[in-house]
């Protein structure tokens, strides 16, 4: 028996049974003895609901029959008869069409008629509604497949995304469409060809194999394709003895993501793991293509998977875009270390491992890289900040980063400076004469050896974050314009702004007073 049902299919909230009966006139007592019989079968399947489908419209008495049984099971029970099977033909003539009136041999008549329309032509749309209609026909015959007609010239070319088959004539093309999940498979379309590649032929030979083990595209051409005969829906295939072949593997445009991971190893030591979020883009019979990248964006990855040896061959690119350090270090590690001799072990999270390959190249980012973005990543949480910023540092904008590290760290730095500088003091009016004194060195022409204190303000980019307060020690500045400071110190002007450089040595040493 069918175990209580002709048809099943699973979903998130279960497993759904149906059962279809032919009877015909009334739901007489033997009748619901069989339906009662398939409901307890079916209910030994914990199913989530069973439908009856049958091609009767209850009675009352029937309904109560129906319902009254429904008491006895903790799953929902629908009944689906006469009025429900007119309504959904009505919605699907072409599963009518299909397998009763026998419609698979008017599809010829239609592409005949498109390449011999000798009706007259009045005007452009009455030549678009004549297309039109032969359109709507085509689609009324399949319950399996939907066509996309194209005509003039050239029509023949590559396969329309989503389409699974095409065959092309005298300035016409039809396209097909499955019209649900699996129609490939309920009808599929069979072809049987007969190859040869010769001597000159090993590379596309070689594409072949990879085509029928992964599933990546091939075009066979007609001096190795020597037969080949297509079982296609509505007789549209045929036999042919030359052409050539363009062939690739159809993945679902609603294909799960799902996340693999590459391990780096040392020996037998691990040292970092990147994780990478893949799609199928082809599939053969031994394996299949996978493309993705990391959360960043910034590794795009490509995977062959072979299935049947377990190996894998990995193909990456680097994107970087502009982002914030933090969340590019890990990437960083990860690519600073796929470089020999350590190995790559690629697996599926909480799943298999697909291999382990020695990894054979140099890495792509140096330690240095590294060290630069987790010291800004650094800076930004210390100042709280954030803010994107490029790979593509220059030298000197390195240097900074580290200097600014170091120095919100507690350390004292040393750095150059090349004038003119801005320093801002403050005159009481009762102590000019002490100030004058104080600062005569600084005045004079040999300059003299000063120390400050004074907001400060790091920028990278444009981006900029404070540095809080620090102390700046300059080992020889001189005023530049001494005269001109002494008199709007003398004239009572308390905010003076002198500007200063260096003299003897540029040499400036900075430590942190206080946080930012």
């Amino acid at each position: 028996g069918d175990g209580g049902r002709d048809a099943q299919f699973n979903s998130p909230d279960g497993l759904h049974v149906f059962e279809m009966k032919s009877f015909t006139g009334r739901l007489v007592r033997g009748r619901r003895k069989q339906v009662e019989r398939s409901l307890n079968k079916a209910s030994k399947l914990g199913p989530h609901s069973w439908t009856l489908v049958v091609p009767i419209d209850p009675t009352p008495v029937e309904y109560e029959w129906f319902k009254h049984l429904e008491e006895s099971f903790d799953f929902k029970l629908e009944y689906r008869g006469q009025t429900w099977l007119d309504s959904q033909m009505s919605q699907m003539p072409e599963i009518g069409r299909y397998f009763i009136d026998g419609a698979h041999k008017e599809v010829i008549e239609l592409l005949a008629e498109i390449s011999h329309e000798n009706a007259s032509i009045r005007s452009v749309q009455d030549a678009i509604d004549r297309v039109n209609k032969i359109h709507r026909r085509l689609n009324d015959l399949d319950p399996y497949y939907s066509y996309q007609l194209v005509v003039g010239s050239p029509t023949a070319g590559k396969l329309p995304d989503g389409a699974v088959f095409s065959v092309s004539g005298n300035e016409y093309r039809v396209d097909l469409y499955p019209r649900y999940a699996g129609a490939a498979k309920d009808r599929p379309i069979k072809i049987d060809a007969t190859f040869e590649f010769g001597p000159g032929q090993a590379t596309q030979q070689l594409e072949f194999e990879r085509w029928y083990k992964f599933g990546t595209p091939v075009t066979v051409g007609t001096e190795s394709l020597k037969q080949i005969s297509i079982d296609a829906p509505l007789g549209i295939g045929g036999t042919f003895d030359s052409g050539h072949m363009e062939m690739a593997s159809l993945v679902s445009g609603e294909a799960q993501a799902k996340t693999f991971a590459a391990d780096i190893y040392d020996g037998e030591r691990f040292l970092t793991s990147l994780s990478f979020d893949m799609k199928p883009i082809h599939m053969g019979h031994k394996g299949g293509v996978l493309q993705g990248s990391d959360d960043s964006g910034w590794v795009q990855i490509k995977a062959t998977i072979d299935t049947e040896q377990r190996t894998f061959n990995l193909h990456f690119t680097l994107a970087p875009s502009e982002i914030r350090p933090d969340a590019i270090v890990a990437v960083l590690q990860w690519l600073s270390d796929i470089r020999e001799p350590h190995y790559m072990d690629f697996r599926s999270i909480g799943g298999v491992s697909w291999g382990k390959s020695v990894l054979g190249m140099s890495a792509p980012v140096k330690k240095l890289d590294i060290e630069i973005f987790r010291a800004l990543a650094e800076i930004q949480r210390a100042t709280n900040t954030a803010f994107p910023v490029s790979l593509y540092l220059t030298a000197d904008e390195c240097a900074q980063i580290l200097q600014h590290r170091d120095l919100l760290n507690g350390k004292q730095i040393e750095v150059t400076w090349s004038g003119p500088a801005i320093l801002n003091v403050e005159v009481k009016k009762e102590k000019v004469d002490e100030f004058l004194s104080n600062c005569s060195a600084l005045l004079s022409r040999e300059g003299t050896r000063i120390s400050f204190e004074q907001d400060e303000v790091g920028s990278i980019r444009g981006h900029k974050y404070s540095l809080g307060r620090v102390t700046t020690t300059l080992a020889s500045a001189r005023a530049i314009d001494s005269k001109t400071i002494e008199r709007l110190i003398r004239s009572g002007q308390e905010s003076i702004a002198i500007e200063i450089e260096p003299t003897e040595s540029n040499e400036r040493m900075m430590q942190a007073v206080s946080a930012p």
